[in-house]
């Protein structure tokens, strides 16, 4: 294996490691790697801003980035999050517009890799697996916004809350959990009003299903969030 080196993994062996890029014949990925650059951020370090011009997306090693929009009226909301392993921007590498359609920020300590839009082109003009696992890649995520467009106009506020709390519990295997967003941005998230969510919450507190404020709260009855959720229990 080989060493790592300042802190990250080669990126040969995370390209060879992962499910997508790995589908790359090795010209292509060595075609990537030789064109990309090293990335590392704190919580809270904005990455790129919405509406510049798109040269690059990022391949995460370590840590989380969430997606944030403006309304008109300049409220911000989260459109997506993205983990270890993920490819921020991907799908934007292939809009002719070629600009951001959000901004990206760092949810916690980041690491990862910096991938070139031109030579991701150029790997997939000569590389037809890897066109396809891309295509695969961005249809999976049209189809998971689909998803969460029709649980927002289906579900109620306490089954999103508690979908979400469960989902992150999956995520960081703890009860005790904290959350990656201001209760504001996780509220426009979730499709409800800050003041709904802290009344979700106070509920929930009152009947001791969790506790905690801010962005500590801690799961103290699964079972009976999984059955708001409508979730299996486990």
């Amino acid at each position: 294996m080989t060493k790592v080196r300042n802190g990250h993994q080669p990126l040969p062996d995370l390209l060879q490691a992962h499910p997508l890029l790995g589908l790359a014949n090795e010209t292509s990925r060595q075609l990537l790697a030789d064109h990309a650059m090293p990335c590392s951020a704190e919580r809270g370090n904005r990455l790129y801003d919405q509406g510049d011009s798109a040269t690059r997306c990022l391949f995460i090693e370590s840590g989380e980035v969430c997606l944030v929009c403006y309304t008109e009226q300049g409220e911000e909301y989260v459109r997506n999050h993205f983990s270890a392993g993920s490819l921020v921007a991907l799908p934007v590498m292939f809009m002719e517009h070629g600009c951001y359609p959000a901004s990206a920020m760092a949810t916690g300590p980041l690491k990862g890799y910096w991938l070139s839009r031109k030579s991701l082109l150029e790997a997939c003009h000569q590389d037809g697996p890897l066109s396809l696992a891309c295509l695969r890649y961005t249809s999976e995520m049209l189809r998971q916004s689909l998803i969460k467009s029709y649980s927002l106009a289906t579900t109620d506020c306490p089954r999103r809350v508690a979908e979400y709390l469960l989902g992150l519990h999956a995520t960081q295997n703890e009860t005790a959990l904290e959350l990656p967003l201001k209760i504001g941005q996780l509220a426009a998230n979730l499709g409800m009003r800050g003041e709904t969510l802290s009344r979700v919450l106070a509920n929930w507190r009152r009947q001791e299903l969790v506790s905690g404020r801010g962005n500590k709260i801690t799961l103290l009855d699964l079972d009976r969030l999984r059955l708001i959720g409508q979730l299996p229990s486990r």
